[in-house]
């Protein structure tokens, strides 16, 4: 593969394994296909008779966030979309004042760390200058396992909770919870996520220990906020049409912006990667 449209889940150098297409093409396969006199990779995000719209920004298809339909077939995806380190540090996390809470402070990179919410950064696009976004879909990755904790989430000014699970704890998955009593942390869009600590530990250990043990990703927000992007939403996707996008959204070149392109002009399904330089999460 070459290009960056595909970041971070394909990089340039990557090799791709190429099927041949069979059956029905379904939201989320990546494919090979043929446009504007050249080859690319690209990601299915609507079929013919799909609706394709605009929700704040955000692509909708068939009035469902774009991300969401590609989150539900995650298991079965050859190549699931990536995810997208969060920078943080361990100074960036403070225990409450009762002790119970490891809490984080997101900061964007941009304005001398100042506090914000985990906007849609893509840091390898060294060369591209836009406008960010907030982004309310998060995933903690615990790197020592405590079956102790539980994560809260701030996500859509509504507090959260999910349990970790497989060392994960993802904010779309995570349950409303009930009015705070106190006994829960006070979060907002600059401390999305609090860890609830076991009581066992003391000042000492949290604050010397536990904050190593996490790491933010965010998942791929998939839009089209950029002005010269040429689709006039609504759409619908016609007979005999694919609508793709890159999983790099600010840069790639895509059904964003050439339309949706034949699907006769797809030449093969991507079913594995060999990536030795990718950032993965692994068991």
């Amino acid at each position: 593969m070459r290009g960056h449209s595909m970041m971070p889940t394909l990089r340039d150098g990557d090799l791709c394994q190429l099927d041949h297409p069979t059956g029905q093409l379904k939201i989320g396969d990546v494919v090979a296909t043929r446009f504007n006199g050249a080859d690319h990779v690209k990601r299915v995000a609507a079929l013919a008779g799909d609706q394709v719209s605009l929700d704040r920004g955000r692509l909708l298809v068939n009035g469902r966030r774009l991300e969401d339909w590609f989150a539900e077939r995650q298991v079965e995806l050859a190549i699931p979309p990536g995810n997208v380190r969060v920078a943080t540090s361990p100074d960036d996390w403070h225990v409450t004042d009762d002790g119970r809470w490891l809490v984080l402070t997101t900061r964007n990179p941009y304005r001398d760390g100042a506090e914000s919410p985990v906007l849609d950064d893509y840091p390898g696009n060294t060369e591209v200058r836009r406008g960010l976004n907030p982004v309310d879909r998060l995933l903690l990755v615990v790197n020592q396992v405590d079956h102790d904790s539980r994560v809260v989430f701030f996500v859509d000014q509504h507090l959260r909770f999910t349990e970790v699970f497989n060392r994960r704890a993802l904010s779309r998955f995570g349950s409303l919870a009930a009015s705070s009593d106190g006994s829960l942390p006070t979060l907002d869009a600059a401390h999305p996520v609090a860890v609830e600590l076991p009581p066992s530990n003391d000042a000492v250990d949290v604050e010397s220990r536990w904050p190593h043990r996490f790491e933010l990703w965010r998942e791929i927000e998939y839009r089209d906020d950029i002005p010269r992007r040429r689709a006039n939403y609504p759409l619908e996707v016609e007979e005999g049409q694919v609508f793709v996008v890159g999983d790099n959204v600010p840069v790639s070149i895509d059904s964003r912006e050439v339309g949706s392109v034949p699907e006769a002009a797809i030449f093969g399904q991507v079913s594995a990667v060999r990536s030795p330089g990718i950032e993965a999460l692994e068991d």
